[in-house]
């Protein structure tokens, strides 16, 4: 869970970037519907993109780094998430290499979605829905900031946090959480 916080928490200070960015290029943006359409095509697309490059890095690890970059155990298992096997510093080793790799990984799906949200057409799109859907909370500017900042990203966190844990956690503990 610490390493989806961490993520969470790089996630959350892009779709703030994001959001103002946005504001300043795209005509009648409002950041605050901006913010929510951020954090919704995270726990969305966002979390589908990580995965598959979640996936990815470590096929690419097992297929081409094991048994030829030198220590080849310890590249294995810095790239199986939740397998933190080892005592001491290894162990650490192994959690920040996990939770670097991770950090990159929601970096790139932040910029790939920020691409998608750059197109004028899909930006208008989006922009359109988000103001729908806070229109009823709109003449409110405290409740509409409770229900982008609080409400909403509440339900969602948990959802993502529960789908994340089960592609971060290892096959191991998987296995475990099932006998």
């Amino acid at each position: 869970v610490s390493k989806q916080g961490f993520g969470a928490l790089v996630a959350h200070f892009c779709n703030i970037a994001i959001s103002t960015v946005i504001e300043g290029i795209i005509e009648n943006a409002n950041q605050c519907e901006w913010y929510l359409i951020c954090y919704v095509m995270d726990t969305t697309f966002g979390t589908l993109l990580c995965y598959i490059m979640l996936r990815m890095v470590e096929a690419v690890v097992q297929k081409y780094c094991v048994g030829c970059c030198g220590n080849g155990d310890f590249m294995k298992q810095m790239f199986e998430t939740g397998e933190y096997s080892g005592s001491g510093m290894a162990k650490y080793k192994l959690w920040i290499s996990q939770l670097s790799l991770w950090l990159v990984i929601v970096l790139i799906s932040k910029g790939i979605l920020f691409g998608i949200y750059s197109d004028p057409v899909v930006a208008k799109f989006l922009n359109d829905i988000f103001r729908t859907v806070l229109r009823p909370v709109a003449y409110s500017p405290e409740l509409e900031l409770l229900m982008v900042m609080i409400f909403i990203p509440t339900a969602g966190n948990a959802m993502c946090f529960w789908i994340a844990d089960n592609f971060l956690m290892s096959d191991n503990d998987t296995n475990e959480n099932k006998n």
